[in-house]
Parts: C-alpha cells; structure tokens; sequence
C-alpha cells in the first residue's frame, strides 16, 4: 500500500530536437569545350554544426564569390532537412552515321543539344540509359548515342543526428532520493518519450514521394529510455539516406515523488495434526507462513505529466 507525499516532488521533461551538424552544396560543373560555350563552373555552400549555436552557421556563394551571412546560411539549412543528392544533367545527341551539307558543301554532323537528365546520383547511370532509349524510340533511329555532357548541376543535403535534452528539476534538493539512480525499482527509474515527424524518400529519377508519418518511442525495452533522475542528453539519426524530413517534435515529461509503502515480513508457523490408520494414531507436522506488516519503507514513484495543459 502506497501513501503518497505530493507535495515534495520533482519534474523530468525531455525537450524538442535540434540537428547537431547540417551541411547544403549546389554545385554546377561545364566542361570545356562545351556546345554551346557555357560559364565557368561554381559551388554554392552551406554549413552548421549545433543548431543552438548559430556562429556555427557559415557559407559561401561561389557564383557571387562572397561568403554568406550566418542568417542566409541556417536559412537555406532550415528550408530543408534531407540526406540526398540530386543531379540535374544536360546532354546533347547524335547520329553518328548522319551528315547534312552545309551551304559551302562540306558536310557536318547533326548533334541536338539541351536534353535534360533529372536522378539521384546513385542512379543517374540508369536515368542516362533510360532517357537514350526514349529518345530512340520516339525518332525511330536506333543509332543515336550520347554526343557530349553539357552541364551537370548538383544538389546535396546531409543532415546529420538530431540532439535531444531532458532537464531534471527537484525544487526541494534535500529529497536526495528523487535524484538517485538505484533508489527505487527500476522501472521508476527511467521513462519514455516519443518523437514525431514526416519524412519523404528521393525517388530515382530525382522527385520526392508523398510525406510519410515517422514516430520513435524512446523506452526501456528498446534500450533508449530516458533517465529519471538527472539531466539526460541523447541523439538520434531521424532522417535515413535519400530521404527529407520535418523537425521531429518531443516533447514529454513525468512527476517524480516520493511515496511510502508497506514493509511486510514472512512469518513462519507449525501446525500437529493427527490421524488414526487402524488402531495406529499419527503425528503430522506442517510448515506454514503468512506475511505481517513490520513496518514502512520510502520509495520513488512517478507518473506521466499534462503538458498539454488541460
């Protein structure tokens, strides 16, 4: 039996996520010569460690070779949160086979410049051969190969592990045993937490899928179970490759009291009973017990808090 005292208790609440390292680049390569004759190659870059630290946040604009400021920086960061690359491929065709006369009489070969390639890097192979073989059955000429690559444009995004804190707050510190590990039964001493997010997959001619609900529950049985009794950091990597996500949300708590419960002990006790087989009588002996309370033990209890506040 538990007789409660809430009025001497402390507070757990694990607080949202923040990305611990996020990195952005855009990169636009030309190879020379080119068809027709393009701009030099640049790289646009962003980087940032804690996002809680915002004089992490620097870039650089290589188009406009001027470094960014740390508020352009996290916002291109903020706009999203993924681990992909995309490319975007410009290339030109031919028919190797084919000449037409030039008004001088010399004959040129035919290239159609300006097709354009959409992939994820990992399958921007099968995007090239996939576009080739459209392209030949909608001429009707199964000669025509890839001339040359014009531009190749490059998106990655590599957000890194999202970092979580849970803040312990004991209003009365001379109740040392809300603040003790062992102090309790175990499975006071820790609680779980869920996060929510949506997440979409980088499909392989370079689009994203619809949005997708994602949810992790930080618990005993799973081996992550946040700690009830002091502050807590712990990371987790929401975002999988080739995927983009939205900001995971956690925020979740508990009550954490102290309590007082009934010490019983087992008490043992003999029993003699007799019966008669014939003109015999026996003496049967029997061990049994009971439990009596003895007396009071304090113990640490807890339960979940409404954050929500209603």
């Amino acid at each position: 039996m538990l007789a409660n005292n809430r009025d001497q208790k402390a507070t757990v609440t694990v607080h949202g996520s923040r990305w611990l390292s996020h990195e952005y680049s855009h990169e636009i390569k030309t190879p020379t010569p080119s068809i027709p004759p393009y701009g030099g190659n640049w790289t646009t870059t962003a980087n940032m460690g804690d996002r809680n630290i915002l004089t992490s946040a620097y870039g650089w604009w290589g188009n406009l070779n001027q470094a960014m400021t740390q508020d352009e920086a996290t916002d291109i960061l903020d706009n999203k949160m993924a681990k992909a690359s995309v490319v975007n491929l410009e290339m030109s065709y031919w028919d190797p086979t084919a000449r037409v006369r030039g008004r001088s009489g010399r004959l040129y070969p035919v290239v159609v410049i300006g097709h354009r390639i959409r992939a994820k890097e990992s399958r921007l192979a099968t995007m090239k051969s996939r576009a080739l073989r459209e392209i030949r059955q909608s001429t009707g000429n199964p000669r025509i190969v890839w001339y040359k690559e014009l531009q190749r444009e490059t998106f990655k995004w590599n957000v890194g592990s999202f970092g979580m804190f849970s803040d312990f707050v004991d209003p009365a510190p001379i109740l040392k045993e809300l603040g003790t590990e062992n102090a309790v039964d175990s499975e006071a001493n820790y609680y779980e937490a869920t996060a929510t997010w949506q997440y979409r997959n980088l499909l392989f001619n370079g689009t994203w899928s619809k949005w997708y609900n994602g949810k992790k529950t930080f618990s005993i049985d799973t081996g992550d179970g946040i700690k009830s009794w002091t502050d807590h950091h712990f990371s987790h990597d929401f975002c999988k490759n080739n995927q983009e996500i939205t900001e995971p949300a956690i925020y979740e708590g508990i009550e954490r009291f102290v309590s007082t419960r009934d010490v019983e002990k087992k008490f043992f006790k003999i029993e003699e009973k007799f019966k008669w087989i014939g003109l015999i009588r026996y003496r049967q002996t029997f061990y049994t017990h009971e439990w009596r309370k003895v007396g009071e033990e304090p113990v640490v209890v807890q339960q979940y808090q409404d954050l929500t506040g209603n």
